[in-house]
């Protein structure tokens, strides 16, 4: 099969927009590496690599080694990416926009946005903690999960405001039970535009998820869910109703290209099942980490990877087939 698009929309084989070798932009002689544009703009090392690689949005300076580096223009288009995915413009029309503008355009565009841009702050989703208007918070996360992408949502806003009301909550400025009711609201929310994303049955589960914890344990999971049906990868969801033994027996009947588990133990009846299941579907057990969001391992005894949500929807849409 054709390799899905990734998280932020279609593939392009569009190519980069290339400065000749050894003339950075016009007053600066800084070139930067993928790390320290990681750093600058918060966004994955691997997600800048796959917009150079799919969308033709990355670095154009060369060194006299051949190493590649951004300059400033390449840095703002890759900001003018970044801020057109959140307006939810997909990433192919969002790498047309920033490759084909000129310098001038480009700081123009990104002056725009940047007036244009409020957004949902940390500190709005937190009042509404607080004094525990649930109608405003529940207004809060559905705006934001309506209005930008799945990925975005979640670095950008969810995830910083989840941690903040953990910090909170800790020192005791935000009651627990406050902040375990905003967590539920959120999980209500995720799961309806799972619901609204989800594609109609095709015959074919990609993806298989199941968990054996309370959903309100599992959000990256649910996050991740819907983070790849947004990508168009098709998703099957059961949860603490089945044991291993039935979640083994489900996999054997819809045989999907992975089994992601949450919670689960690697038992005797999942192990039968993905020895029979060899070369048809691959198990992935995802469990919460620290200081990441989860931690992914590739099969019962395979490699351990610590990652964030943005990241792991990456890694399983480059290998789903």
């Amino acid at each position: 099969m054709a390799k899905p698009p990734d998280s932020h929309g279609e593939a392009s084989n569009a190519p980069p927009v290339v400065a000749p070798s050894g003339a950075p932009d016009a007053g600066s002689d800084l070139t930067w590496g993928v790390g320290a544009v990681s750093s600058r703009l918060n966004i994955t090392a691997s997600t800048l690599r796959t917009w150079e690689r799919r969308y033709g949005v990355g670095p154009s300076f060369r060194t006299e080694g051949g190493h590649r580096r951004y300059t400033e223009s390449d840095i703002d288009r890759v900001d003018l990416m970044r801020r057109l995915l959140a307006r939810g413009v997909s990433a192919k029309d969002a790498a047309r926009v920033a490759r084909s503008l000129a310098r001038e355009d480009l700081d123009l565009a990104l002056s725009d946005e940047n007036h244009e841009s409020g957004g949902v702050a940390e500190e709005d989703f937190l009042a509404a903690v607080v004094t525990g208007n649930r109608n405003e918070l529940s207004q809060l996360f559905a705006g934001v999960l309506q209005k930008t992408p799945m990925t975005s949502a979640w670095r950008d806003v969810l995830s910083p405001a989840l941690r903040r009301m953990a910090t909170e909550s800790a020192a005791g400025a935000v009651p627990a039970d406050a902040a375990s009711a905003a967590s539920e609201l959120l999980v209500r929310e995720l799961q309806a535009l799972v619901a609204v994303e989800r594609f109609p049955d095709t015959g074919h589960t990609q993806v298989l998820f199941a968990r054996s914890l309370p959903v309100v344990e599992a959000i990256p999971l649910l996050v991740l869910e819907a983070a790849l049906l947004q990508a168009g990868v098709t998703t099957h969801t059961v949860g603490p109703e089945l044991d291993g033994r039935e979640v083994a027996a489900l996999a054997m009947r819809l045989r999907p290209d992975f089994l992601v588990t949450w919670g689960h133990p690697p038992t005797p009846p999942l192990r039968r099942a993905m020895a029979e299941l060899e070369g048809v579907t691959s198990v992935i057990r995802a469990l919460p980490a620290w200081p990441k969001e989860m931690s992914l391992r590739f099969g019962f005894e395979g490699s351990v990877v610590s990652t964030d949500v943005p990241d792991a929807v990456e890694i399983i849409l480059d290998r789903v087939s």
